[in-house]
C-alpha cells in the first residue's frame, strides 16, 4: 500500500549496564529491571509490505514469526540499517522487533498504536530469549534509562536521565556470546550483583556512578575477565588518570568505553589495539514514527 511506503521509523539502541531479570507466568509479566545507555546512529527502518531486510540481509523466523502470530498478519517488512549486526549486545533485535511490530499494526488496522506495538515486540523479544528489557528502554530514550518494573511500556516503567552532550561511547567486540548464552551462563550472578549495582546507583544516578557500578557488575558476573579488565586499564591509563574516560564495562562481549569527546582519537586509537572499534553517541530520543 502506498501509505506504509511513506512511513519511516526510528529506534536507538540499547545497551544495559546491569541489570535483574524477572521470568512472570507470561512474557507479558516478564522483563527486567536495571540501567542502560541508548544510543545512536539509530536503526532507522521503512516500512514495506513484504520482507524483513536488516543491513541488506534477509531476516526470517524467530522474531519476525512471533510478530505475524501476535498480529496476525504474514505479509508485513521494513527495510532497515543499523551500525552494528544482531547478537552484539546493541539491543538491536528489540530495534528491529519494534519496527516490525510497527509494521504489522500498520497493515492489519491501517492506523498505529504505538502501545500495543511495543507490547508485540516484547514479547516476541521475551519468547525468542532475545532480550528483556530492550523494547522499554529503547521506546523511551532520552540518554540513562531506568528501568523500574519489568514489562512492555504501559505496564512496565522507566525513566531517564540527560547525560551532558559531547559524551562518545566507544566499543570493541572482543568475543562472541549469545543473548540465550549469557542469560544461562551469568544467571545467579546476574540477579545478586544487578540487584546491588541498582541499588547503589539510585544513591547518586548519574553517568558516573552508571560506568562504576557497570564495571562492578561486569566485573563480579564474569562478562568482564581480569585479564581483560587488566589490559583495557593499562591501554587506557593515561585518559583514565585525566578523568576523560569515564570508566569501561563489558556486556556480553562487548567492550564499552565512556569518554569525552576530546580524547576520542586517543581512545579509538588505542582500542583499535583490541579489534575494530565501532564509535556511538548518547541518542536523546526515544522510537519514533514519521508518515503513519
Amino acid at each position: 500500500m502506498r501509505f506504509m511506503q511513506e512511513v519511516t521509523i526510528r529506534v536507538p539502541l540499547h545497551v544495559s549496564g546491569f541489570w535483574v531479570p524477572y521470568y512472570g507466568p507470561t512474557p507479558t509479566l516478564t522483563g527486567s529491571v536495571g540501567v542502560g545507555l541508548t544510543l545512536k546512529p539509530y536503526l532507522t527502518a521503512k516500512v514495506t509490505d513484504d520482507m524483513v531486510l536488516l543491513n541488506n540481509v534477509k531476516i526470517q523466523g524467530g522474531l519476525r514469526n512471533s510478530i505475524a502470530r501476535l498480529t496476525g498478519v504474514e505479509r508485513f517488512g521494513v527495510i532497515a540499517e543499523a551500525p552494528a549486526k544482531l547478537g552484539e549486545g546493541f539491543g538491536l533485535s528489540a530495534a528491529l522487533a519494534i519496527a516490525m511490530a510497527i509494521s504489522a499494526q500498520l497493515a492489519s488496522q491501517g492506523k498505529l498504536s504505538l502501545k500495543d506495538a511495543l507490547r508485540h515486540a516484547h514479547i516476541a523479544e521475551v519468547e525468542n530469549l532475545t532480550g528483556l528489557g530492550d523494547v522499554i528502554a529503547e521506546a523511551l530514550g532520552g540518554g540513562l534509562v531506568v528501568r523500574v518494573k519489568p514489562g512492555p511500556p504501559g505496564l512496565g516503567e522507566a525513566f531517564s536521565i540527560k547525560v551532558r552532550d559531547r559524551i562518545g561511547v566507544s566499543t570493541v567486540l572482543i568475543g562472541r556470546t549469545t543473548t540465550p548464552e549469557m542469560l544461562r551462563d551469568f544467571a545467579g550472578r546476574i540477579s545478586l550483583y544487578g540487584r546491588e549495582a541498582i541499588a547503589r546507583f539510585l544513591k547518586d544516578p548519574g553517568l558516573e556512578v552508571f560506568a562504576e557500578n557497570a564495571r562492578f557488575f561486569s566485573r563480579l558476573t564474569g562478562m568482564m575477565r581480569p585479564e581483560v579488565e587488566g589490559r583495557v586499564s593499562d591501554i587506557l591509563r593515561q585518559t583514565l588518570r585525566s578523568g576523560c574516560v569515564i570508566n569501561f564495562f563489558v556486556k556480553k562481549s562487548l567492550l564499552v568505553v565512556i569518554h569525552g569527546s576530546e580524547c576520542l582519537d586517543e581512545v579509538t586509537r588505542k582500542l583499535s589495539t583490541l579489534g575494530r572499534v565501532r564509535l556511538l553517541s548518547i541518542a536523546g530520543e526515544g522510537t519514533s514514527v514519521h508518515g503513519a
